[in-house]
């Protein structure tokens, strides 16, 4: 009925996205060829040795692998804050205009937190995507407050230039001392990290820039954004208000 045989053969099976696999584990030297350059090399080595019957072949993982999963999820999650962040400012000020202004100044950030991990000597990773993540939500309520204050005495029929140097000075206490007490928290873990949280210094360092920057670009760059973009929309008006009464007087 059936013939037993002893051999060897594998302890377990191992399956990667659904297919058999057999992990190879391997160390490079310190001092040697980086892990990239190694890895190519196997892999353009294995590919010259080995015949790959069809079915089979080889596949490089490890920690790139890991770090272009993790960049790929940090990224949507940023684009998805993003989206929903777009669509509060909307809710929030009923205007696309303001809301556009909002997430155009949180571009301008990149400044602070590229200028950081260039100072610092830091290299862009998954923990600098997850801080700017953070950043992003810290400074977009500042320059809400900031904005928020100039429409609320805009509503109550001061000029635009008035209410922009009445809100200022209003909100320069509060905005100064929030960043500057979340500046120095994070410097000791930015510049001085103990071991256990020196993997966390991206994250510091990327907060400490982008606040630093985003501070300025709040109490400067938010209110200059939000005059031109007003001058805009009063062109636009002026220039639909005369198309309308030129078809007016030709209709007459």
């Amino acid at each position: 009925m059936a013939r037993v045989e002893e051999r060897r053969g594998p302890t377990r099976i191992e399956h990667d996205n659904f297919r058999r696999g057999i992990s190879v584990l391997g160390y490079y030297r310190k001092g040697g060829a980086p892990s990239m350059e190694l890895s190519l090399g196997l892999l353009m080595a294995a590919h010259e040795k080995i015949d790959f019957p069809p079915g089979y072949g080889v596949e490089l993982c490890g920690d790139m692998t890991q770090m272009e999963q993790s960049f790929g999820r940090l990224l949507r999650g940023l684009y998805l804050a993003m989206i929903f962040m777009f669509l509060l400012l909307v809710a929030q000020f009923r205007s696309l205009i303001e809301s556009f202004n909002l997430i155009f100044f949180l571009s301008l950030m990149l400044t602070g937190i590229l200028g950081g991990l260039l100072l610092n000597r830091q290299a862009f990773s998954t923990v600098s995507i997850l801080a700017v993540v953070i950043l992003t939500g810290m400074m977009m309520t500042v320059a809400v407050l900031m904005i928020d204050l100039v429409l609320r005495f805009r509503s109550e029929w001061m000029d635009r230039d008035e209410a922009i140097l009445t809100a200022g000075p209003i909100r320069l206490r509060p905005i100064v001392m929030t960043s500057l007490i979340s500046i120095v928290v994070l410097i000791p873990v930015a510049f001085f990290p103990r071991t256990g949280i020196d993997a966390y210094a991206p994250l510091a360092t990327v907060v400490i820039g982008g606040l630093t920057m985003g501070t300025v670009l709040t109490l400067f760059v938010v209110p200059v954004l939000h005059t031109y973009t007003d001058d805009l929309a009063r062109l636009v008006k002026a220039g639909l208000g005369r198309l309308a009464r030129r078809r007016d007087d030709r209709t007459t």
